[in-house]
């Protein structure tokens, strides 16, 4: 939810300081995009063509072997109903292809779709549901970098309805920062590295395995620690509200 809700105000904050930077990149994006889509529907087009027309050549074929009595009445009439329900289904994709292909050959009302609903949320300091139905395609989160590993890097990725997976252009950054950032960088990952080798050398020897199982009986007591303890404090505040509230005396 974090995440979701940082993008969101990146992207609306980037919507908001340079409109025009926005929709260039919006657009950009979906130009990419287009041209991977369109080129798998126009080869995904071209097949389906082209098994309609093997259909058609099959369809003849079986009608002419029926006619001259090489194919039997039974066999003829279930190949002429598998092939024709093969064929009506390759003519509605074909229909759903060529109409995908006509709809990205522009991508601007995609484009126009996502700013206005962009605009409509200028303003939101918490995530509500109708929103995340509203801009949230779908979330896809990888694998770790490192099994195993305490520290590591793990990739989420948040698509967006209209324009997919849209990350806010970073700004240019100081040359002598960025250096110092990199070798910043490059020492953590060294000691990543060398925390997951000393990790899988572990898991090689056993020693992890052992590891693993005597913090696991640690964890479930500590567990049973506090259970125990909030059964406790249960019992003793049931008993403090059913104990019996002694009347006043009347004098």
């Amino acid at each position: 939810m974090e995440l979701i809700l940082d993008a969101l105000r990146k992207v609306v904050q980037y919507s908001r300081t340079d409109k025009a930077a926005f929709i260039k990149s919006v657009q950009e994006l979906l130009a990419s995009q287009q041209t991977d889509d369109v080129k798998k529907q126009k080869k995904r087009l071209a097949a389906c063509k082209k098994r309609a027309a093997d259909l058609e050549t099959l369809f003849k074929k079986i009608y002419e072997d029926n006619a001259l009595g090489k194919l039997p009445d039974k066999r003829y009439e279930a190949f002429a109903n598998d092939y024709g329900q093969e064929q009506d289904a390759i003519e509605t994709e074909i229909a759903e292809l060529e109409t995908a292909v006509e709809r990205h050959a522009d991508g601007s009302g995609r484009a126009k779709h996502f700013i206005e609903l962009v605009n409509r949320y200028t303003e939101f300091t918490e995530l509500t549901v109708p929103m995340i139905h509203e801009f949230i395609e779908k979330i896809i989160v990888h694998e770790r970098d490192r099994k195993g590993s305490i520290d590591t890097t793990q990739t989420v990725e948040i698509h967006f309805n209209f324009i997919g997976e849209f990350v806010v252009p970073a700004p240019e950054a100081d040359p002598v920062l960025t250096a110092e950032q990199e070798e910043e960088r490059r020492k953590k990952e060294a000691t990543k590295d060398r925390l997951h080798q000393n990790y899988l050398k572990r898991k090689a020897n056993g020693k992890q395995k052992a590891w693993e199982e005597s913090y696991n009986e640690k964890r479930k007591a500590r567990y049973a620690e506090k259970k125990a303890a909030l059964f406790a404090e249960g019992a003793t505040l049931g008993a403090n509200v059913l104990a019996p509230v002694p009347l006043p005396v009347n004098e």
